[in-house]
């Protein structure tokens, strides 16, 4: 393995690992310092995504919530489903939300999608990392070895 492909592939691992720890931070952060409400899902957002493999519909979900202050508050949530919600607006939704400056960081108080997305990318990107520190430091096949040895 050269040098191009272990800075290559270290980079991609860093992106990966940085995706999903800024997915997370950010749904931990609004669950631990933001307020717990129930808000109104009203309306869902369908928008077209375009890609390498045709358009496919995402969904954004609209919700309206009142915050501590009584200022009623709309806000599209930043992660959106390829799955479209099996209820139809309206309906209420359990959310959290934190106030930055001028806008509202909202997350839903259970997203089992976006929680094992979030792991997924975390954990493959330090997967990916690991490999990379074992590939370069010639440590993959003793690890490999001590592997089989322990399976025979």
């Amino acid at each position: 393995m050269d040098y191009t492909e272990i800075i290559t592939l270290s980079i991609f691992g860093f992106i990966l690992f940085g995706i999903g720890l800024f997915t997370l931070d950010r749904d931990f952060r609004a669950k631990k310092y933001g307020k717990r409400t129930k808000g109104t899902v009203i309306d869902i957002e369908e928008e077209i995504a375009k890609d390498d493999d045709g358009d496919s519909t995402i969904y954004h979900l609209l919700i309206q919530f009142r915050d501590n202050r009584g200022n009623d508050v709309t806000k599209r949530l930043d992660f959106a489903s390829s799955i479209r919600p099996n209820k139809a607006p309206p309906y209420k939704i359990t959310i959290f939300y934190l106030k930055e400056g001028d806008d509202y960081l909202v997350v839903l108080a259970k997203n089992t999608v976006k929680m094992i997305f979030a792991y997924s990318i975390l954990v493959i990107g330090l997967l990916l990392l690991i490999f990379v520190l074992l590939k370069a430091t010639d440590q993959l096949e003793p690890l490999k070895n001590f592997i089989l040895n322990l399976f025979s």
